[in-house]
């Protein structure tokens, strides 16, 4: 996954030998994206492919160890759902803020890990991208740290709902 608009740093400091990555720009983004990755002799590096959509996001979500994404509430819904370790780098110019809140709500009990852009950006997401490659037991705490974010599972939101309208009756 990468941001939008999206930042080279995705595309350029991968770690090399992490088996794929996937690159979901969005239409508007993907000439850009595709010029990027030739100006900077990615074009055709193994594992490296841009889409400009995809369909099939839960097959990408499901072989995905680590998500690097914006924190739109669409995404960190999903993720939440999915128990997905990620970075999230909300979009500075998000109404009210509302980017960063929703990356902070997964980065305090420490689901993800939510990174500012600013001068030092690039070398930041590149180094947090490298310290979690080949780090299985990391993921795993991330994934299990949505328990202690407080957003129940798809059955615990049922459940919860089914007890709401129990008791408005």
């Amino acid at each position: 996954m990468a941001l939008s608009p999206p930042q080279p740093t995705i595309k350029t400091n991968a770690p090399p030998h992490s088996p794929a990555r996937p690159t979901a720009t969005g239409r508007n983004n993907f000439e850009a994206v595709q010029a990027d990755y030739a100006a900077t002799g990615l074009d055709g590096a193994p594992g490296l492919k841009a889409f400009d959509y995809r369909e099939d996001m839960p097959a990408l979500y499901a072989a995905a160890d680590l998500v690097v994404s914006r924190s739109g509430a669409s995404t960190v819904a999903e993720l939440a759902h999915l128990r997905k370790p990620s970075i999230l780098v909300p979009l500075p110019a998000s109404a009210g803020d509302h980017q960063r809140h929703n990356a902070l709500a997964l980065a305090g009990p420490g689901a993800a890990l939510c990174l500012q852009e600013g001068p030092d950006f690039d070398a930041e997401l590149a180094a947090a991208v490298r310290n979690f490659t080949g780090e299985p037991a990391r993921l795993a705490a991330m994934a299990e740290a949505f328990s202690k974010a407080g957003i129940p599972d798809g059955l615990g939101a049922a459940a919860a709902l089914a007890d709401i309208i129990e008791k408005g009756r």
